[in-house]
């Protein structure tokens, strides 16, 4: 079974961008543990990074589920 073109192209487009939620992922994560260690930490900022990292999470892991299925997909056919 052959993978419509558009499949290909999207996939390939999750493969150029892993990289850069992983790096916003680290960069979050750090800059929460940062906020975290202030004597009095902002806590809107904080919420505001927490919610952030967590949409970027949730990416990865839609990207993560999208490319194992691509895999299986191929070889299935």
């Amino acid at each position: 079974m052959e993978m419509p073109t558009n499949t290909m192209q999207t996939f390939e487009n999750h493969q150029n961008i892993l990289p850069k939620i992983e790096q916003e992922i680290a960069f979050l994560s750090m800059r929460i543990d940062t906020i975290k260690r202030h004597h009095t930490p902002n806590i809107e900022m904080l919420k505001n990074f927490e919610s952030m990292l967590q949409s970027r999470e949730d990416i990865l892991q839609k990207m993560h589920n999208a490319s194992t299925l691509t895999r299986i997909s191929r070889q299935l056919r």
